[in-house]
């Protein structure tokens, strides 16, 4: 079904799964956006599929994360714009794309996400009121505060561009920028999507991972928290141990010295249990022996190993090393 921008946030409320990876657009993804949606659209933009299914009060967003919240961005910043510029009634009419009310009167974000609680909604969603957590962040936190950034200064740069006139009053300056920040705000609304709706969480996970083990967007440890997250749902909606324990392993990467990846990591754990088998390839063979029954033992030892100094780890760089040298051996 085709949608416009405009209408798809008009119509739900949307949420990052536990399953998906953090926000993860840098300055080129952000530049390429910019000058296709904004700077060189001139007429109805076309920004792919979006794939949701039903999560009870939201839609899950299975396929589309990175631009949607690009797009949340890109309208936070514009909102910014509106009420410095002395547009309130436009900025407050935009908001309602940002922040609404539900059937029940209870106010939320139209995008939820979890990741990068509370710095996203507090210092880029929310519009009035100081924001109640520092500005200290986490990469992920970086790279929107990046993109945020970004997306301001370019509209900066287009009120500089009005204000600068010399030849025309302040009265028509103020006309013409109002004129110019809505045509920005109309093309965002405008750009045009495919939507998809699928029926239930379990048909989410497998087009999750059908669209994302094709290219390079997804790492071996996104694609293992995926899985462990549909395995091991939350008893409780206030206490998620899952996302917890995977973000234990995420912060100790994150402050270690080491020069390792998570990816990395989850492969010579792999290696020092069971059979030997490429990075490429374990995703596979992990799905097939990591069920419901295990899964939490399994994670369970994907945090604990780290903090035991990696006992595993060594024991499979050893191995793999004596395989590599015995392939090479052959080959002479």
């Amino acid at each position: 079904m085709d949608k416009q921008v405009g209408q798809f946030l008009k119509e739900s409320f949307y949420r990052i799964p536990r399953f998906q990876r953090p926000y993860s657009w840098d300055r080129t993804n952000i530049e390429d956006f910019w000058n296709d949606a904004v700077k060189e659209n001139d007429e109805q933009y076309f920004i792919g599929n979006f794939v949701v299914y039903d999560d009870k009060t939201a839609l899950g967003v299975v396929d589309g994360q990175q631009r949607l919240t690009t797009i949340t961005l890109l309208l936070c910043a514009l909102r910014n714009t509106f009420q410095k510029e002395g547009f309130p009634d436009l900025a407050k009419g935009l908001h309602g794309l940002i922040e609404r009310r539900d059937i029940s009167d209870k106010l939320y974000y139209v995008l939820q996400t979890e990741t990068s609680y509370p710095y996203f909604q507090e210092h880029i969603q929310k519009f009035s009121g100081k924001p109640g957590v520092p500005q200290e962040a986490g990469p992920e936190e970086q790279l929107l505060k990046q993109a945020f950034l970004y997306f301001q200064s370019n509209l900066a740069d287009l009120v500089a561009t009005v204000h600068d006139k010399p030849s025309i009053s302040d009265k028509k300056k103020k006309v013409e920028l109002r004129t110019e920040l809505i045509n920005v705000r109309d093309k965002v609304l405008g750009l045009e999507l495919i939507f998809t709706a699928l029926d239930n969480d379990d048909d989410a996970y497998i087009i999750f991972e059908t669209l994302n083990t094709r290219g390079k967007d997804l790492t071996l440890s996104d694609l293992v928290k995926g899985h462990l997250t549909r395995l091991l749902t939350p008893s409780n909606s206030g206490v998620d141990l899952t996302r917890d324990k995977w973000g234990q392993i995420l912060q100790t990467f994150e402050t270690s010295q080491a020069d390792l990846s998570v990816s990395t990591f989850i492969h010579h754990y792999w290696l020092s249990r069971y059979e030997y088998i490429t990075e490429k390839t374990l995703y596979k063979a992990l799905r097939k022996q990591i069920t419901k029954a295990n899964a939490r033992a399994f994670l369970d030892d994907l945090v604990k190993e780290p903090s035991q100094g990696f006992p595993g780890l060594s024991q499979s760089v050893r191995r793999d090393r004596q395989l590599r040298s015995a392939a090479c051996a052959f080959r002479r």
